[in-house]
């Protein structure tokens, strides 16, 4: 998924600003997250964080399912959530413990990536994490799919990373984020106080922020105790109306899957011709042959449907052809270069 955005990325940036001159369509918005949040509340059902979800993680299927992978920084935790009650009670002793916790401080660097990582960390949180801290990479991507501007904030330091959060979405103090000064990096450096610019200048356009703009401004709230969870952000309208949909209607669903797949697998990507491996093919048990031209040879090649590859090693034979027959006198000083390195090799034998 992170090479299908990179590529949309390039393709807009011919014309100018991304997000001014292309935008992914809603309905392939809508499967994207919904797929994402879906594989988070599996996880936090399951009492399992992620603790890395960036675009880099989600993978994408041919059928334009998303899906996340690279489970190398989760961890099983024996309870997700802290209750909020702990944060109001006047010795806050519990939120103290989960979230100020001095430890090895090497580990919280480790956790997402710069660009995904949450506040809380970054002000160097060393406790038991809460599940928000998936929740706020997610907001990160799927704001990122609304701009394809890139990252968010796309910070080179902790303290830039920082910067750049503070002025979208304002400074933190303790009416905005009760007992932020407890995390042990926040009295390390000091930020000037402002209200921030407003997620709402970085994604343009009424409809993306009516739809999904919203459900990202809960999810990148500074305060971790307030963000919604995954299957809360599953209740939302917009990707209520989409399960809905989809459970109804079949076709509808495929349909909103493949514009998914034309969206973000780049047409290199897309070898595999899908009339071989058609459903109607396959239920009427036709094969159909196709006259494969390779140089100056002509020959037939069964492309059974039971192949889905065929396709594919067509095209890997018509590339090894073409490197075979390249003129070599393309390079003019190959041949005297081969031959300079011989005699030298015979030189240095004698």
């Amino acid at each position: 998924m992170a090479d299908a955005l990179n590529h949309r990325r390039l393709k807009s940036f011919a014309s100018g600003p991304p997000h001014n001159y292309f935008q992914l369509p809603p309905v392939a918005v809508q499967s994207i997250a919904h797929d994402i949040l879906s594989a988070l509340k599996h996880l936090h059902d399951h009492r399992i964080l992620h603790r890395d979800v960036k675009p880099g993680n989600l993978y994408i299927t041919k059928d334009g399912r998303i899906q996340l992978g690279d489970f190398g920084l989760a961890k099983a935790v024996p309870q997700l959530a802290y209750a909020k009650a702990e944060r109001h009670s006047s010795a806050s002793s519990g939120f103290k413990t989960c979230m100020t916790h001095e430890g090895n401080s090497s580990v919280t660097q480790g956790l997402c990536t710069l660009q995904y990582r949450p506040p809380e960390l970054l002000f160097g949180s060393t406790g038991i994490h809460h599940e928000s801290v998936d929740i706020w990479s997610a907001g990160c991507v799927l704001a990122e799919l609304l701009t394809l501007s890139g990252p968010l904030f796309p910070g080179q330091s902790v303290l830039d990373q920082l910067g750049r959060i503070f002025d979208v979405l304002g400074t933190p103090t303790e009416e905005s984020w009760p007992s932020v000064s407890m995390l042990p990096d926040w009295n390390k450096v000091r930020f000037e106080t402002k209200p921030g610019t407003g997620l709402r200048q970085k994604i343009l356009g009424e409809d993306s922020w009516n739809n999904l703009g919203c459900l990202v401004g809960k999810m990148l709230t500074l305060d971790p105790c307030c963000r919604p969870s995954a299957q809360k952000c599953l209740q939302h309208s917009w990707l209520l109306s989409f399960n809905d949909s989809c459970e109804s209607d079949e076709s509808w669903e495929r349909q909103a899957r493949q514009s998914v797949a034309n969206e973000l697998i780049p047409s290199f990507l897309q070898i595999a011709n899908p009339i071989y491996f058609s459903p109607s093919n396959e239920e009427s048990g036709n094969n159909e042959t196709t006259d494969v031209i390779i140089g100056d040879k002509k020959s037939t090649d069964e492309c059974s449907t039971r192949d889905p590859f065929a396709y594919t090693k067509y095209y890997a034979s018509k590339i090894a052809y073409s490197r075979r027959s390249f003129p070599q006198s393309f390079y003019p000083d190959h041949q005297k270069l081969k031959n300079g390195i011989g005699s030298q090799r015979n030189q240095s034998c004698k």
